[in-house]
């Protein structure tokens, strides 16, 4: 999937669904590149262009059907709220018919995701893009990351900072 994503990345911005999907509202480029279509310079400075991509995706948005690489949605429905941190995303949707959720974040080990309560696991699409159908109606899509290793890490650093409180304890004694 990863070559995959490199294999779409290498056509440039010019052919640019990939860094789209990627919900990149910034893109940095060399200062001698020409503005891809779409795209509105901001600054140049030290060599580099400051870009806009009005084209980029939101990191969650609602559509009528499943992603499908190089195509665009067809929204369908509303984000009432969207709240993203580094290690979470709360959503509230809401839809008037049957529609898909597209969800713009990286499909890494360590996510956690519920759909009104209920622990799912979106289905991969193409490029970053994760998918979940979804009724009509009003749904709250919750995602919470944790490294995977955190809690194994955590205990070993725990016993570490044991051990040497009691290496030290024996030492003074």
């Amino acid at each position: 999937r990863l070559a995959r994503h490199l294999e779409l990345a290498d056509r440039g911005p010019e052919d640019r669904w990939w860094l789209d999907t990627l919900a990149a509202p910034w893109v940095v480029l060399r200062a001698t590149a020409p503005i891809p279509a779409g795209m509105e310079e901001l600054r140049v400075r030290g060599g580099m262009r400051l870009l806009r991509n009005h084209a980029a995706l939101p990191e969650v948005l609602l559509t009528a059907g499943p992603p499908v690489e190089g195509g665009y949605p067809h929204p369908l429905g509303t984000v009432a709220s969207l709240r993203l941190s580094g290690s979470s995303c709360r959503a509230v949707l809401e839809t008037p018919d049957a529609a898909w959720v597209w969800i713009s974040l990286a499909p890494v080990r360590g996510w956690r995701w519920s759909f009104d309560g209920r622990a799912v696991a979106p289905a991969p699409g193409p490029s970053i893009l994760q998918a979940l159908p979804l009724a009509a109606g009003r749904h709250e899509l919750v995602g919470r990351y944790r490294p995977p290793g955190l809690v194994p890490a955590a205990a070993v650093s725990v016993l570490a900072a044991l051990a040497t409180i009691l290496g030290l304890a024996w030492r003074w004694r």
